[in-house]
C-alpha cells in the first residue's frame, strides 16, 4: 500500500479585485507562452503580479521529458527571461500520468510565463494554476 502525505504549500487569501486564473501551453523545445481562457498570450496587466502556486504537467512524447520555465517580457521567448524551473524530470514508467509541482512563484507586471521542453522532440501540455492580485 502507498501511502499519500499531504502538505500545505503556498496560500492565498483572496481580497476584493484578486482572481483565480489559470493559464496553459503545449510546448516542445521551442517556447512557448501560456494562454489565458480567451486562447491570448498572457501577460500580467500592469499594477497586477501573477502568484503561481502549482503546475501540472503531462508529456505527450517518449522519452525522459524535462520541464522548463521561463518568466520574462517576450511572448514565445527566453531571451532576456528568467528561468523559475529548471529541468523538471518526469521519471515515471510511462508518459500516460499527469505531475503536480506546488510552488510559489511571483511574476511581476508585463511579464509572461513561457514554459519549454528541454529535450528536442518532447511534447509537454502544462497547466499553471495561481492568483492575479495586487503588485
Amino acid at each position: 500500500m502507498q501511502t499519500i502525505v499531504q502538505t500545505e504549500f503556498a496560500k492565498s487569501v483572496l481580497e476584493s479585485g484578486d482572481s483565480i486564473e489559470t493559464i496553459s501551453a503545449q510546448c516542445s523545445s521551442n517556447v512557448r507562452s501560456c494562454h489565458d481562457t480567451s486562447n491570448s498570450d498572457y501577460q500580467v496587466p500592469v499594477g497586477r503580479k501573477y502568484v503561481i502556486h502549482s503546475i501540472v504537467f503531462l508529456p505527450s512524447g517518449a522519452g525522459v521529458p524535462q520541464l522548463r520555465l521561463w518568466v520574462g517580457s517576450t511572448a514565445d521567448s527566453s531571451t532576456g527571461a528568467t528561468q523559475v524551473l529548471q529541468d523538471f524530470e518526469y521519471r515515471l514508467t510511462d508518459n500516460s500520468s499527469a505531475v503536480y509541482i506546488p510552488c510559489y512563484i511571483e511574476v511581476a507586471a508585463g511579464n509572461y510565463v513561457n514554459p519549454q521542453a528541454s529535450n528536442s522532440g518532447e511534447k509537454i501540455n502544462v497547466i499553471v494554476n495561481g492568483v492575479e492580485t495586487s503588485a
